[in-house]
């Protein structure tokens, strides 16, 4: 039993050596702008895209592997995808002036955008996968003066949020449900003293946003009613930042450099120097295979086991897989240890997409797997992060 457990950890240890966490983020320069990415740490610098008219977000698809790259493209009016290897570049919206953010809901496969052009500016959602499908104009102010910039998504509660900004300066976090039912402000100058924000994210049931009008520039969150507002981060002299879960580190772009810190403010650390100084947008990618600019990405398979979502979770992800043929199929899930603490599926199923709800109530915080078995052919195991 022990040399059991110790062959099916040394896999896991060897699968999820195979693949890399990394940076991403966009370079605003126009026509010269660049899609970039490194590992955490900085190390392996490479460049996805180069040429593009002013690219001004990235969001990733960390749903799939290989995960999918979406950024836009705020100078020729549209959002693209593209594999982390520059190839299959597809458009995804075209058409929409002054894009300033993106973000991906994987599990309803939908992209959100927000524009930036002090004209009656809105926020938009459509299909991710298709082109131009089902778009949405989900809020528009119908007033003129104002930037829509930060956008982020909680896809647990199903809660979109952005960020107002107008030429006095008189600012705004607005929170509206997916269905349009709830709209409101949660955040508001001068009440929170909230000046110039730029960018803001989703973490453990918090936004943050970074404020570059205050005295002294710093990242804040808040609950998701805008209350218990706290200093994360000082002295980040930034407008976009990413929040990397497991390890709860924030990064930040300035000055021509990405720095991190933890969420409690400490363990300041550059992580990269010498970069242009307009970064617009960064984000971090899952599961990117070592070798990425020389992976080859498959067509098909006859067995689709896909990334859970949202990983890190709490207390409940979506795992969804792929049957291309019919068979008999298990879904268990492994603590660290190799010892078996869910059986999801154990049944013959038809070829089809299916996706199911995992939650790990009553589970302890820490990495686990999950492993897909197809009759006697096919087996393929996942890491996923449980942080209660």
């Amino acid at each position: 039993m022990l040399r059991l457990i110790s062959s099916f950890l040394l896999f896991l240890f060897l699968w999820v050596e195979a693949q890399e966490t990394r940076l991403v983020w966009a370079v605003y320069e126009s026509p010269n702008g660049k899609i970039q990415t490194s590992n955490l740490d900085g190390s392996d610098l490479k460049t996805i895209a180069e040429g593009r008219n002013a690219p001004s977000g990235v969001a990733v698809d960390n749903s799939v592997i290989p995960p999918k790259l979406y950024y836009a493209e705020r100078g020729a009016n549209k959002i693209v995808k593209v594999n982390f290897d520059g190839s299959n570049e597809d458009s995804v919206i075209t058409n929409c002036v002054g894009i300033y953010d993106i973000e991906l809901d994987p599990v309803h496969r939908k992209i959100y955008w927000v524009t930036s052009t002090y004209n009656t500016d809105s926020l938009f959602r459509a299909d991710m996968d298709g082109l131009n499908s089902d778009i949405e104009v989900l809020y528009g102010s119908g007033s003129t003066g104002y930037d829509y910039l930060g956008l982020a998504l909680d896809t647990v509660n199903e809660y979109v949020f952005w960020l107002r900004r107008n030429n006095g300066c008189a600012d705004k976090i607005y929170r509206m449900n997916y269905d349009k039912s709830d709209f409101r402000v949660v955040v508001e100058h001068p009440q929170n003293a909230l000046i110039g924000p730029w960018d803001i994210d989703v973490y453990n049931n918090k936004i943050y946003w970074v404020d570059c009008g205050l005295s002294e520039d710093a990242i804040f969150s808040a609950d998701l009613d805008g209350s218990n507002i706290d200093t994360v981060v000082t002295e980040a002299n930034c407008q976009f930042f990413t929040i990397e879960p497991s390890s709860e580190k924030i990064y930040f772009a300035q000055d021509g450099k990405i720095e991190c810190a933890g969420l409690d403010n400490s363990g300041y650390v550059n992580v990269l120097t010498d970069l242009a100084t307009s970064i617009y947008g960064i984000g971090i990618a899952y599961n990117v295979p070592v070798s990425a600019i020389s992976y080859h990405y498959p067509v098909a398979k006859s067995f689709i086991l896909h990334n859970n979502y949202p990983n890190p979770f709490n207390p409940s992800t979506t795992i969804s897989y792929t049957l291309i043929e019919p068979g008999f199929v298990s879904l268990k899930i492994y603590d660290i240890e190799g010892s078996e603490v869910a059986g999801l599926v154990n049944e013959y199923q038809v070829k089809n997409t299916y996706s199911l709800e995992f939650n790990a109530d009553g589970l302890a915080s820490g990495v686990y797997f999950y492993k897909l078995q197809v009759d006697n052919t096919f087996s393929e195991t996942r890491k996923m992060i449980l942080m209660q």
